[in-house]
């Protein structure tokens, strides 16, 4: 009598291994770093992070390895051993608690968090060529739906999909139509907006190939996520005491929630093998209002280019 695991013997059940780089399909990949979920170093990133969240429950993470490895073919440095549905359940509704962390989400932002949403959003309908009525924006894991509400405030049909039943609550009371995975295909977008969820999913060429079908021809889909060209400097040292916005911040790699570092030409690669083509918008209206906000527009870039850190925006259009 044979018994079949779906895991090997091993790893620990609440993990699956990836065997192929998630962001191209390709196979040849190398281990670039790894460490035990019981490495001192790593506890004190977790507890940091989610204590103030909810709290990690370590008995999930027994015997488990964190391990980054690298595709050789487009660059993506990404998690290769996950959190199985039954984790990720734990992770995104005990350790991050809805009920805990809600006040902070919708209440901490300031007017130039807003002012970046409605620039952006400005500067679509202004691409699309459209009235505002006339489109259809479709935001891809929305959080608690505060870029989704932003187009609706600007008359946009303004759809999203989330995960947490508290999020998905929270953005039907607000009148934004909620989709399931299944039910994209059946609606054509003209633009979809995924604003840090692509270092999150385990099959993001995949979820790129799917969200491709929600597109009206021509319609564009955006990518923003954590900037990961400086990963050969971070896991150098790899400091997991570093502050999360400092120049060598663990973030990019976050245990069991950034499980894909993206460099550039991942980002790039991915969007060729989902037959996707690159597009870049014109930024007609930037949201200045004074001297401060003309500085940090003129140094955020080079900064950026140079520091290798802060987010990627890339645009991909439907042929």
């Amino acid at each position: 009598m044979y018994i079949f695991l779906p895991y090997p013997l091993d790893m620990n059940r609440y993990f699956v291994k990836r065997k192929s780089c998630p962001a191209c399909g390709g196979t040849n990949f190398k281990k670039r770093f790894s460490v035990n979920f019981d490495d001192p170093g790593i506890r004190s990133y977790m507890n940091t992070l989610y204590d103030p969240q909810g709290g990690v429950e370590y008995e999930y993470l027994e015997g488990a390895e964190f391990i980054l490895s690298e595709c050789s073919d487009c660059g993506l440095v990404f998690q290769e051993d996950i959190a199985n549905d039954e984790l990720m359940h734990r992770l995104y509704e005990k350790w991050i608690d809805p009920e805990k962390v809600v006040g902070a989400y919708l209440h901490r932002d300031t007017v130039d968090y807003y002012k970046r949403h409605a620039a952006e959003i400005i500067n679509l309908i202004v691409h699309f060529n459209k009235r505002p009525t006339d489109l259809k924006f479709f935001d891809f894991g929305m959080g608690w739906g505060k870029w989704a509400l932003m187009a609706k405030a600007f008359a946009v049909d303004s759809w999203g999909t989330e995960l947490s039943r508290h999020q998905i609550a929270h953005a039907q009371k607000n009148n934004i139509g909620v989709l399931t995975w299944d039910e994209i295909p059946q609606h054509q977008f003209d633009f979809i907006n995924t604003e840090q969820v692509f270092e999150h999913i385990p099959d993001p060429l995949g979820t790129m190939k799917h969200l491709k079908k929600g597109l009206k021809p021509g319609g564009i889909l955006k990518i923003s996520v954590p900037n990961g060209d400086g990963i050969d400097r971070i896991l150098k040292k790899a400091q997991w005491t570093a502050a999360r916005k400092a120049l060598n911040s663990m973030m990019v790699v976050s245990p069991l929630e950034h499980i894909n570092t993206y460099r550039r030409k991942s980002i790039l690669k991915m969007g060729e093998v989902a037959g996707m083509e690159q597009v870049k918008l014109k930024s007609s209206y930037l949201g200045i209002r004074n001297a401060k906000d003309l500085g940090k527009l003129a140094f955020r870039k080079p900064y950026y280019k140079y520091m290798k850190t802060g987010d990627f925006a890339f645009y991909f259009k439907k042929k």
